[in-house]
């Protein structure tokens, strides 16, 4: 045990310098970004104040002008003092950029150095538990404990993200059938103020796409509910898919008369707007509730490893 002790301090010693090198890497690659958006810049302005100076040393128009104004040699001065200014902030901007590119190639050697250190660590403790399960029954009876509750946390995890999943998909769908119908509506207006064949058609073609994204709002508004069933909990915001399930062939039954259309669809956009409402508020509790499991996970995973790291 105390040979076992030794190595995982050794390696933990190993981990903590590796990610202080991953630290500082991500640190030196946007330093490096930083320089070369910074380096295209100072070229792009040298390359301007090259011209400049060209341009008064040849025949120009903007030279002649200078010539005959008496300015031209003070102007071309200054133009050549502006473009060695731009050469060596240029040059210095690549000097810091390989000095950067030097720093990264030799903190990615370190890190490549370091190897599979997670993975050695976590076959070191593996190898503990295994030897406090057969040493140590009451430790052990812990450990599986807390194992269990992480068991049970993770798959409440996952529960969560398969409906925060569905509840996005279901958003998306519902957004573009809001769309639809919005257009469809206006279109409506334009119908029965004479709008004539073209305005019928256009009205038709927004219905028929909503339709189409209505009955793909319901698959996912139908897994939400099932997902949010798996979850075991009760939520505060209580979404009723069965309230939702005809609205998409509300407005396809036998009508009469262009108002009787036009409410049919108006109703539709008031029961979307409604729905999208009622996902924005579940979204957020699952989003809340997702964060305290990630909590409650981390806090469990870190007692475990403290009686391994002991």
């Amino acid at each position: 045990m105390r040979e076992l002790d030794d190595q995982i301090m050794e390696l933990k010693q190993e981990k903590y310098l590796k990610d202080k090198f991953l630290r500082r890497l991500e640190e030196l690659q946007r330093d490096r970004q930083h320089e070369a958006d910074n380096g295209k810049s100072l070229r792009l302005r040298l390359e301007k104040e090259l011209k400049d100076v060209d341009k008064l040393e040849g025949v120009s128009l903007s030279g002649f002008f200078h010539m005959i104004a008496g300015k031209k040699e003070e102007r071309l001065e200054k133009e050549k003092e502006e473009a060695f200014k731009a050469r060596i902030l240029y040059e210095e901007s690549k000097q810091k950029l390989a000095e950067l590119d030097t720093d990264i190639h030799a903190l990615n050697a370190k890190i490549e150095e370091s190897g599979d250190v997670e993975e050695r660590l976590k076959a070191v403790l593996t190898k503990k538990e295994q030897l406090i399960h057969e040493s140590d029954p009451a430790l052990s009876a812990l450990l599986n404990n807390l194992t269990e509750q992480k068991i049970n946390l993770e798959m409440a995890l996952k529960e969560l993200d398969e409906a925060e999943d569905a509840a996005l998909q279901a958003e998306n769908a519902l957004e573009k059938a809001d769309s639809s119908l919005t257009s469809a509506k206006n279109w409506g207006y334009m119908d029965m103020a004479g709008g004539g064949l073209m305005s019928t058609l256009i009205k038709k073609s927004h219905m028929d796409e909503a339709k189409e994204v209505l009955h793909s709002a319901q698959y996912y508004l139908k897994r939400l509910q099932a997902e949010l069933n798996d979850l075991g909990k009760e939520l505060t915001t209580n979404l009723e898919v069965s309230d939702f399930l005809h609205i998409a062939d509300l407005f396809f039954d036998n009508v009469f008369s262009d108002w009787m259309v036009q409410e049919r669809i108006s109703a539709s956009a008031s029961q979307v707007a409604q729905c999208l409402e009622r996902l924005d508020v579940l979204q957020r509790e699952l989003k809340a509730e997702k964060q305290r499991v990630q909590v409650d996970l981390q806090k469990v995973e870190q007692e475990r490893l403290s009686y391994l790291h002991s």
